[in-house]
């Protein structure tokens, strides 16, 4: 009889099988510097539906290698700041912006009330303490300031980061990180630190609302990019004995873009949490008869 170890990774090369023809994500992001200076001026339009940074003194929570810091430059930013916990060379090159290596979430770096505008693009995910990054990057800000953060959620169907080799939906819910390691370590691929899957902490989007209101903001605009979970009924199916114990608004939401102000407000915006449910379920109910 085979081992479950060798059942496993079994599974998860047949699932990676049926998806190579569709992988949910066609094409990786170029995460290299260059890769990050084509996509800036897509970045800075979709910023600026929703924030205007002209004349405005604006941190980057998150910089990076430091694309976006500069873009936020050219686009008529009067400051820019980018903080970032690790530091990068390309640092040392860039032009009309200043950097900090810092974690504004532990140290007292950055003056109470001295930007206009916080802007992090795909990073707060990764933030190990992001109640706490919420609450100074309020305090950063100047009363009326916004701040424009756009990420990744845990239980979303590409969280895992592992979308290179790994083609089907939900991977680091479905299998331990030790299981992927396993899997990936037969097919030749390299191992990225400690986790196969990336680091995302788990806030759900109902969270994120609620500590914004509760640390001081008004919630001026909340978006969601989601692809319903009845797009993909029949692996919803297969594996809903673990997929079944998410709600289908997590499960579905990849990336929440929330735009703050540092405003109090009674009026907290709503998710459809329970008309996500209930469509998903008549799905659900076709699908079995």
């Amino acid at each position: 009889m085979a081992s479950l170890r060798a059942v496993v990774p079994s599974r998860l090369a047949d699932l990676n099988a049926q998806y190579r023809a569709k992988p949910i994500i066609a094409k990786a992001p170029d995460s290299s510097r260059a890769g990050r200076t084509q996509v800036t001026p897509g970045r800075l339009r979709k910023i600026a539906r929703h924030l205007d940074v002209t004349g405005l003194s604006v941190l980057e929570f998150g910089a990076g290698r430091g694309a976006l810091t500069e873009g936020l430059k050219e686009a008529g930013a009067a400051r820019v700041l980018g903080v970032d916990v690790e530091r990068y060379p390309e640092w040392e090159e860039a032009q009309g912006v200043e950097f900090l290596c810092a974690d504004l979430s532990t140290e007292s770096v950055v003056p109470d009330a001295s930007f206009d505008a916080v802007v992090s693009f795909v990073v707060f995910e990764h933030v190990r303490r992001p109640l706490q990054s919420l609450e100074a990057i309020h305090r950063a800000l100047r009363p009326g300031g916004h701040a424009w953060l756009y990420f990744n959620l845990y239980r979303g169907r590409k969280a895992s980061h592992r979308y290179r080799d790994i083609k089907f939906p939900w991977p680091h819910l479905l299998f331990s990180d030790e299981e992927a390691a396993e899997f990936l370590a037969a097919q030749g691929k390299p191992l990225r630190g400690a986790h196969t899957f990336a680091w995302v902490n788990k806030l759900t989007a109902a969270e994120y609302l609620q500590a914004s209101q509760g640390i001081g903001f008004s919630v001026d605009h909340l978006e969601r990019n989601a692809i319903p979970v009845e797009a993909d009924l029949d692996f919803y199916l297969a594996h809903e004995d673990v997929l079944g114990r998410y709600p289908a608004l997590d499960l579905e939401t990849d990336f929440m873009l929330l735009v703050l102000r540092k405003q109090a407000s009674d009026r907290v915006p709503t998710l459809p949490y329970l008309e996500r449910q209930a469509a998903l379920d008549q799905a659900l109910g076709r699908a079995r008869r």
